[in-house]
């Protein structure tokens, strides 16, 4: 029994060591031949002094979309490794997750637990590939992009972004990935008002937590909108689904009859034509009916 004890308490405080580890409390050294590695508030040597360069991510350590030119001051606890002109990615206990393998960048997300690699083609052109924590390749193809959604379970891939465009939106907790996608207007803290928009008049929407999606179809535009986990909230029906601009509100909804205490924010049609439909802060569905100027919750 008491040799039980005493091994559950060496194991205790071994993940007790390492859970104070961090990229702020660890140490980045430098050997006199110019080698790198990580020890760590206790001294003990979590990278070995083996490489070319060790420097902790920057900004979150990934791309975002909406593009944000905000400044992360969270701490993204892991590092990036290189050696020569590979790297590799390493956590603050000195675990390696990826690599090394020769690339022209990679990035980091720690919520969704993926990692980005990004390759330069002999045409000077970027594809990336999507990784997971352990290291194995999630999708065979490449993508011209890959962004993350704050505040989302979400992974925004860009097949192509241009002429023909082609996007998917990938949950890898559940491993759906849904699409393809023509476009889709993300409403979340890092988006920007439409052209025409005060800011103000947009703050609603930045805590919204929702997007809008686009696919083609028999050469019309279908529109739906999802949750950030990629649950269907309306589905792809729709001839467009679009903010509530300052001339529909004072003229249509500002003179109706409503109901009271309700903030509309987006309207659309349906392809089978019939009323404009309003949408609230919950996105719960309203009709508004032209004739009596009357807005009514769609039962």
């Amino acid at each position: 029994m008491t040799r039980r004890i005493y091994i559950f308490l060496m194991i205790l405080m071994a993940y007790g060591g390492n859970a104070q580890n961090s990229v702020l409390k660890n140490k980045v050294i430098t050997t006199t031949g110019k080698k790198m590695g990580v020890v760590s508030q206790s001294g003990d040597i979590l990278i070995d002094t083996i490489y070319s360069g060790v420097s902790p991510f920057f900004n979150k350590g990934r791309k975002t979309l909406p593009p944000t030119n905000k400044i992360s001051k969270e701490v993204v606890e892991m590092y990036l490794v290189s050696n020569d002109n590979q790297y590799a990615v390493f956590d603050k206990d000195g675990l390696k997750l990826f690599g090394f393998e020769e690339c022209f960048q990679v990035e980091v997300d720690e919520h969704t637990k993926t990692i980005v690699k990004i390759l330069k083609q002999d045409d000077n052109q970027l594809r990336s590939y999507l990784y997971g924590f352990d290291g194995k390749l999630i999708f065979d193809t490449s993508f011209e992009n890959v962004g993350y959604i704050n505040n989302s379970d979400l992974i925004a891939l860009i097949a192509e972004d241009g002429q023909n465009d082609e996007f998917y939106l990938y949950n890898p907790f559940t491993k759906v990935k849904l699409g393809p996608y023509s476009h889709f207007n993300i409403y979340n803290e890092d988006s920007s008002p439409p052209l025409g928009m005060d800011e103000k008049d947009f703050e609603k929407y930045t805590s919204l937590n929702v997007i809008t999606v686009r696919q083609d179809s028999s050469s019309k535009y279908i529109w739906g909108m999802i949750d950030m986990q990629g649950n269907e909230l309306h589905p792809l029906v729709y001839k467009h689904f679009r903010v509530i601009d300052k001339d529909l509100r004072e003229r249509f909804i500002d003179r109706s009859s409503r109901p009271e205490g309700v903030e509309f924010l987006f309207y659309a049609h349906l392809f089978s034509g019939g009323s404009m439909l309003l949408f609230d802060e919950k996105m719960e569905k309203y009709i508004y009916e032209h004739e009596s100027m009357t807005i009514v919750k769609e039962e």
